[in-house]
């Protein structure tokens, strides 16, 4: 939720994750205001991202996060800082830690243990495309719970339960996917994990502070 109400520049952020910026350029983006001082070209599309320095500090931002250009400051800023060592004081591409809500914590269990019955089911279960098309149409309305526990009893030895549960399972997913939706925190704490700041006190403090916009 960023306000770029006094913007005279692109006006929305689709607009705005079109446009290569180029370091020395000053952009207002989901986590704050800053200064790019690097481009970072990835193998694949998906891992273009800005390297740019805030009032708190450097972090990554990726370009969906950048809303605008922000006018020069006439400031001349210290770009000679080695890209190394800026590197060094930032997580590895494998490491991500979200700071969210609780709305966001309960999502993420659930959808978590969602994912993993469903990887066993598939991995344990020889009528499993059946099975998820039974759950398909559950889901639909087409079918309803007693038709669907048919179809796993008919393609599962044992431990039928693991599989009637998932339906409902689903459905908590649903109603917890959309509080997260309500509350609207889930895109900017997500652009803050993206910053890839070592220092976890600090982007605990960065992510409290987005919800309080």
């Amino acid at each position: 939720r960023w306000d770029d109400s006094d913007s005279t520049h692109a006006a929305s952020k689709g607009a705005a994750s079109t446009v290569k910026f180029i370091p020395g350029q000053r952009v207002r983006t989901a986590v704050g205001d800053g200064e790019i001082i690097a481009v970072m070209e990835g193998k694949t599309p998906d891992s273009f991202r800005y390297l740019v320095k805030f009032s708190f500090g450097v972090g990554y931002v990726q370009p969906s996060a950048v809303a605008h250009l922000l006018p020069s400051s006439g400031i001349i800023s210290d770009m000679g800082t080695s890209l190394d060592v800026v590197a060094s004081k930032l997580m590895q591409d494998d490491i991500q830690v979200l700071f969210g809500t609780e709305n966001i914590y309960v999502l993420m269990r659930l959808y978590i243990l969602l994912v993993t019955m469903l990887y066993q089911a598939k991995g344990s279960l020889s009528g499993y495309s059946d099975v998820m098309s039974s759950l398909q149409k559950l889901i639909q309305g087409k079918i309803v719970a007693k038709d669907f526990e048919a179809e796993c009893r008919a393609n599962v030895d044992k431990a039928v339960y693991n599989f009637v549960v998932i339906p409902p399972l689903v459905e908590k997913c649903a109603d917890a996917l959309v509080r997260v939706a309500k509350e609207d925190f889930l895109e900017n704490l997500y652009h803050c994990s993206k910053l890839k700041l070592k220092d976890l006190h600090q982007l605990r403090n960065l992510s409290l502070g987005m919800l309080t916009l």
